[in-house]
């Protein structure tokens, strides 16, 4: 295999599908993994970036909760709605977490206040960087 000693040499040497090497579809994973963390009661820290648990619910909401025969150990499942309505949006290199309905974004807003879940903690961004150079890696091989 051809090897490159800067992104400028393997920029020639693909051409025009040198952008398209670099695309990669990030938002399934991104997703997934948002949501899979914030299922499982797992936030992630303003200052540090860090997987943390989410505040636990005050007596009431446990006992409203309870009332209504919705799971009380979850901070971010009342209904699902919100969550079920998660989605990604991508335009290019650039994806965004985002809701189907503004209803459930209206309740992220509410929630993220005291509950951040739209954040990515370091070791998520970690994965999401290894998911996109493995990416690179598979589009690469359609070149070579």
């Amino acid at each position: 295999m051809r090897t490159f000693n800067s992104f400028e040499e393997l920029s020639e040497y693909l051409g025009e599908n040198f952008e398209k090497a670099l695309e990669v579809d990030l938002s399934g994973f991104l997703l997934d993994m948002v949501y899979a963390r914030t299922k499982s009661g797992y936030g992630v820290d303003r200052n540090g970036g860090s997987l943390t648990k989410f505040i636990t619910l005050s007596p009431s909401t446990i006992l409203r909760k309870q009332k209504l025969g919705r799971p009380a150990d979850n901070n971010l499942t009342d209904t699902g709605e919100m969550l079920d309505s998660f989605t990604c949006k991508t335009l290019k290199n650039k994806t965004t977490l985002t809701f189907a309905t503004k209803r459930s974004d209206m309740v992220a807003l509410y929630c993220e206040k005291k509950r951040p879940f739209m954040l990515l903690a370091a070791v998520e961004i970690e994965s999401l960087a290894k998911h996109y150079v493995e990416g690179i890696a598979a589009n690469l091989d359609r070149y070579f």
